[in-house]
């Protein structure tokens, strides 16, 4: 290092006070941050909390409506809420078949349609609104009534795997 590198006392002191002052403003901009996350998951804790409890009352309500959680409709939790599926008539179930034995398989479209149905809760509106927002909740759905319906996955040899 040369004589025109080395830098004063004067200097150092300034270029430090930059850097500690710049380390203080983001420590504070992190510590605000931090608050307002911390006061977003409390709120939607909170919120989560009530709406669980509503749907642990509704799906009791619905047992006792339609059957068994898991036998007779079917309950899947997701980020924006409970949708319960109910058990597919034979009528329903057999056009779905037609149309997922298309060498395509069924499309959304047509996995939609044969939700229209089945799904007894929330309401369609609202159904509508948390598939635009999740659309693979199509899929989940569409699984459960299948389920629902007495399809058991198979395994390599074609035997129908239990479940746990």
């Amino acid at each position: 290092m040369g004589q025109d590198d080395t830098l004063t006392q004067e200097q150092r002191d300034a270029l430090q006070a930059t850097i500690d002052a710049a380390r203080a403003k983001r420590e504070a901009i992190d510590a605000r941050r931090s608050a307002k996350r911390d006061a977003a998951d409390l709120q939607r804790e909170a919120e989560t909390a009530t709406r669980e409890a509503e749907e642990a009352e509704t799906l009791e309500k619905l047992e006792g409506e339609h059957g068994t959680d898991g036998v007779h409709i079917w309950s899947l939790k997701t980020d924006m809420g409970m949708v319960v599926i109910r058990r597919p008539p034979l009528v329903k179930y057999q056009a779905f078949l037609d149309k997922a034995g298309r060498k395509s398989g069924p499309t959304q479209a047509d996995q939609r349609e044969f939700l229209r149905d089945l799904v007894i809760y929330p309401d369609r509106a609202r159904f509508g609104k948390m598939i635009s927002d999740m659309p693979a909740l199509v899929g989940r759905c569409s699984d459960a009534a299948i389920y629902l319906a007495g399809w058991r996955e198979r395994d390599e040899e074609g035997k129908a795997k239990t479940s746990s």
